[in-house]
């Protein structure tokens, strides 16, 4: 073999190999955070103030998964808020992100039922508003 047909072959290899990187890139599904992401990074000073505040909070509360229930349960010093809403985040999968409003029972919990979802990791970003003041707690689980 010459060394012509070497470089023939290395080259063709060379290129086969860059369609195939291109392919593979183009098939790749990636989802960002939200859909609004960028509308998001321009409020990320009041999201991480509302980060601090919520610190306090997030280590009196107790978030356990026990036979396909999610308890979220705050401490009885909880104050009362205007609004709420959890959201579950699912960073493989956008289709699998959940939105719920901040219901809290007569036990400062709220349950969720997750039989339904794909097993896998999920984000809980939980945020509350009191007397004008924004709250805001992120948590992970592990649905088996």
């Amino acid at each position: 073999m010459n060394w012509g047909l070497r470089i023939v072959i290395l080259y063709g290899g060379f290129v086969a190999l860059i369609l195939t990187l291109v392919f593979k890139a183009t098939g790749e599904k990636i989802d960002l955070v939200t859909k609004d992401y960028y509308e998001q990074e321009l409020l990320h000073q009041g999201k991480m103030d509302a980060l601090q505040r919520g610190y306090s909070w997030k280590k009196s509360m107790d978030v356990r998964l026990q036979s396909n229930l999610l308890s979220i349960t705050f401490p009885k010093e909880f104050p009362s808020f205007e609004q709420g809403t959890i959201t579950v985040y699912r960073p493989s999968d956008a289709s699998q992100d959940k939105s719920f409003p901040l219901l809290l029972n007569n036990d400062y919990q709220q349950i969720l039922d997750v039989k339904t979802w794909q097993s896998g990791y999920y984000a809980l970003h939980i945020s509350w508003t009191t007397k004008e003041e924004k709250y805001y707690v992120e948590e992970t689980i592990f649905i088996p």
